[in-house]
């Protein structure tokens, strides 16, 4: 009898940031906690130096606080829970995750405007 052994990849959406790598769904996670925080998506993108950096973007539940101010509460989560390579190094807010047609959280699409977010911050002077 032949033993069949079938390997799966159990987290295609690892982000491979310097030599470590980064589940985004622990980052998700430690976000989403935060009562004005709806929707929580983390990719990574493209980085030179990194490999690969984590992007958070965020949609916030219909309150009056601010992105900056909901920014600086996430950042502190994030530094709080999250050692720090896993945390983020880019927050972004949206005003809705794009989803596939078959209702699935478009990571693709994602990526495609975190890299936009990355390319546009390494032009502005400083």
């Amino acid at each position: 009898m032949k033993t069949v052994i079938l390997f799966i990849k159990a987290n295609q959406r690892l982000i491979n940031k310097e030599a470590f790598k980064i589940s985004p769904v622990t980052i998700e996670e430690v976000i989403a906690k935060l009562p004005f925080v709806k929707e929580c998506v983390v990719v990574g993108v493209k980085d030179e130096k990194s490999g690969q950096l984590p992007i958070a973007f965020i949609v916030l539940n219909d309150t009056l606080l601010e992105f900056e101010e909901a920014k600086e509460k996430i950042e502190k989560i994030c530094r709080e829970f999250l050692p720090d390579y896993e945390i983020p190094s880019y927050y972004h807010q949206l005003e809705q995750i794009p989803y596939t047609p078959n209702e699935k959280q478009d990571f693709r699409q994602l990526e495609k405007i975190g890299e936009e977010i990355v390319n546009q911050k390494k032009y502005i002077k400083k």
